[in-house]
């Protein structure tokens, strides 16, 4: 007799064990080769454009998807941020790669979860009913946690934080730039002034040397 596939609740935050290795990618383009990739290491982590390879990350991690609302969109997903228990808090690590999404989703999990299985994956977003909904966050069939990707595809940071042993603590991956406090613009449309950091349209410095009360346009 087929066994049902299992229709998961969109969660807070869901749980898995890692080995050794972590994977972050595309669950749509991911397979066992990109837990095994020899590709170039950067900053103890491997990226191979769709996936990032994490190395000595064993422990039980948690996944949380952090959110950011965005007016008429509604919420979406800003950041999933991975914690390995018994780690401790830690700010934003050291960027490591930028992973490219295609399927509007990102997958966190062991290397040993892989392959994963496409139309299992699917099937989650199906309700009882068969009708399609959608998951911020839930727990995969093969395991670690799939997290919409803010505005969908793209092309999105990996931070990676490690502790004193080297041992991979943190994990974050930013879909949505968080708005710069002084002017309100992300940070490559920043329009802040680069002497007092606030709003340009307000500082009143000079454009040409930064100064206030400045002689420059006497001069001019």
């Amino acid at each position: 007799m087929a066994t049902e596939t299992r229709r998961p609740e969109t969660l807070d935050s869901v749980e898995f064990t890692v080995e050794d290795t972590l994977v972050v990618a595309d669950p749509c383009y991911v397979d066992t080769d990109d837990g095994e990739t020899t590709r170039a290491v950067v900053s103890d982590a491997r990226t191979s454009g769709l996936s990032t390879v994490v190395e000595n990350a064993a422990g039980e991690w948690t996944a949380e998807a952090e959110y950011s609302d965005e007016g008429s969109w509604g919420n979406r997903v800003a950041r999933l941020v991975l914690t390995r228990r018994g780690a401790g808090y830690a700010a934003r690590g050291a960027e490591v790669g930028r992973n490219g999404v295609d399927s509007g989703q990102m997958w966190a999990g062991p290397a040993a979860a892989l392959p994963l299985d496409y139309e299992a994956l699917l099937e989650t977003y199906r309700d009882a009913d068969g009708e399609w909904v959608d998951r911020s966050l839930f727990e995969a069939p093969e395991g670690g946690a799939v997290s919409s990707t803010g505005y969908g595809d793209g092309l999105y940071s990996v931070y990676v934080n490690r502790d004193a042993e080297g041992v991979a603590s943190r994990v974050e991956v930013e879909f949505i730039e968080p708005p710069c406090e002084g002017c309100g613009y992300t940070e490559d449309e920043c329009r802040c002034c680069w002497r007092c950091g606030i709003s340009s349209e307000n500082c009143g410095c000079c454009e040409n040397c930064g100064e206030r009360d400045c002689d420059c346009e006497e001069d001019w």
